[in-house]
């Protein structure tokens, strides 16, 4: 057992009696005679059972350090992504606008025809309106975080706030092709209405936004004592490993400079935030190339 060389060797094991597990350690030193032969082993047996829980508890907050250390690695990148992304998103349209204004501003330089200016003030009032978004976005995330959001609940007809809300994009799909039907039950929800319109338009808007064809069908039901609403469109859908991340803040499907779809990335974010507060859920099915489906649904007002 021991091999050519002479010295003390341990032995742990595993003893069970009276319900309870214990660890033992064995240790055993050789004893040599006169002549350096082996004559009997000196063997002390130890409970070393704290000794091991200590142990297990250590690997434990080492293993825990370790991810929240890689938790706090990844919220940064991501912090870091985001600055990134949004010192770009407000500084296109603001350049936009400061580029425009002098053209307006000053006599000398406006445009000959009302034309050139109304397409001038076109501009500047569409990107003053993006800027307008984000900084909504960035005020509402800042609430929901800080659970200051409050909801003024009344009793609302869905159908009315659906087909409200839909008209409000209808233009902007229309400009795409894009066709957007509603199928709707009589039902009524208690919910804050701005706060369901604001669910309501992040998704149509993102429905619009990553489809360039076919059309979006708007659906609510009911199901069990819950309005379920759902936003299907035919885009490029969501690649699965995505699908876990995208209600998260400061998280886009793609988050570089030269990504193709505009925002800040935190249209879902709140909008999980706002069916939550609602008592409601919101998830989402989607297939790359076939398009996505999100669904939410709300207590009814019974």
């Amino acid at each position: 057992l021991r091999g050519e060389e002479i010295g003390p060797y341990e032995l742990e094991f595993i003893a069970r009696g009276d319900d309870k597990i214990r660890t033992g350690l064995v240790i055993a030193t050789p004893i040599t005679d006169s002549d350096g032969q082996i004559d009997h082993d000196l063997i002390m047996v130890s409970d070393i059972t704290e000794r091991k829980l200590q142990e297990e508890r250590l690997k434990d907050m080492i293993v825990e350090l370790k991810e929240a250390k890689e938790d706090a690695e990844r919220a940064n990148k991501l912090k870091s992504e985001f600055l990134n992304m949004m010192s770009h998103e407000l500084r296109t349209p603001l350049t936009v606008i400061l580029g425009n204004a002098p053209l307006l501003t000053d006599p000398g330089d406006l445009p000959d025809s009302p034309e050139e200016i109304a397409e001038i003030a076109q501009d500047i009032e569409k990107d003053g309106q993006h800027l307008l978004v984000l900084i909504n976005d960035l005020l509402d995330i800042s609430k929901i975080e800080a659970g200051k959001m409050e909801l003024n609940k009344d009793s609302v007809f869905v159908k009315d706030i659906a087909s409200n809300t839909i008209e409000s994009v209808r233009l902007l799909a229309e400009q795409k092709g894009i066709g957007i039907e509603l199928i709707c039950e009589p039902l009524q929800v208690k919910a804050d209405i701005v706060r369901l319109k604001q669910i309501l338009l992040n998704l149509l808007s993102n429905a619009i936004k990553f489809t360039t064809q076919g059309k979006i069908l708007v659906k609510v039901f009911k199901e069990v004592e819950k309005a379920v609403f759902q936003i299907q469109d035919t885009g490029c859908g969501i690649e699965s490993k995505m699908l876990a991340a995208i209600f998260e803040p400061f998280k886009q499907a793609d988050s570089s400079s030269t990504r193709k779809a505009e925002g800040t990335g935190l249209g879902l974010a709140i909008t999980k935030k706002l069916v939550e507060l609602h008592k409601g859920q919101i998830h989402v099915k989607s297939k790359p190339g076939k398009g996505s489906t999100f669904t939410f649904s709300l207590p009814l007002d019974k």
